[in-house]
C-alpha cells in the first residue's frame, strides 16, 4: 500500500486517503516550509545529540550511586562500635550529597550547551535571512 502511494505521488497523482486526513495539499505546505523544516531538523539533531549525552550521564551517575549504596551494608558490618556506624553513615551521606551536587552541575552545563547549540543553529538561519534577533539589537544599542 505504501509503495502504491509512493508511486502515485511520484506520478503527480493525488492519494484520496490522504485527502481525508489532510484536506489540503500537504506537498505545498512542505515546500512552503522547506527552509523552516530544515532548520528544525538541524536544531533537533543538536538537541538529540545532547539528550543522548544527558541520558548517558544520568545512567553513569545512577550506576555509580547504586554501587556505593550497595557497599554500605558491608561497611556497616565491619564497624566495631556505634561511633564507627555513625561515622560510616555520616561519610556516606556527605559523599552522596557532594556527588548529587556535582552531578546537578554537570547536567546543568550539558543543558546549557544543548540550548546554546540549538540557538546557534537558529541564529545562523536568522542571519542568513537577513533578520536581526533581539539580542543583536540590544548589543547594537549598547555599543
Amino acid at each position: 500500500m505504501a509503495k502504491k502511494a509512493a508511486r502515485k505521488a511520484a506520478n503527480g497523482e493525488r492519494n484520496e486517503a490522504l485527502d481525508v486526513v489532510f484536506p489540503f495539499d500537504l506537498g505545498a505546505v512542505v515546500d512552503f516550509n522547506h527552509e523552516a523544516l530544515g532548520t528544525m531538523t538541524e536544531m533537533n539533531q543538536a538537541v538529540f545529540k545532547r539528550l543522548m549525552q544527558y541520558n548517558e550521564e544520568i545512567a553513569e551517575f545512577a550506576n555509580k550511586r547504586l554501587k556505593e549504596e550497595m557497599a554500605v551494608p558491608q561497611k556497616l558490618m565491619a564497624c566495631g562500635s556505634t561511633h564507627d556506624i555513625f561515622n560510616c553513615y555520616m561519610t556516606f551521606c556527605q559523599d552522596a550529597a557532594q556527588q548529587y551536587l556535582d552531578e546537578a552541575q554537570r547536567l546543568a552545563a550539558l543543558g546549557g550547551e544543548m540550548t546554546g547549540e540549538a540557538f546557534d543553529v537558529f541564529e545562523k538561519v536568522v542571519d542568513k535571512a537577513g533578520l536581526e534577533t533581539d539580542a543583536a539589537r540590544e548589543a547594537k544599542a549598547i555599543h
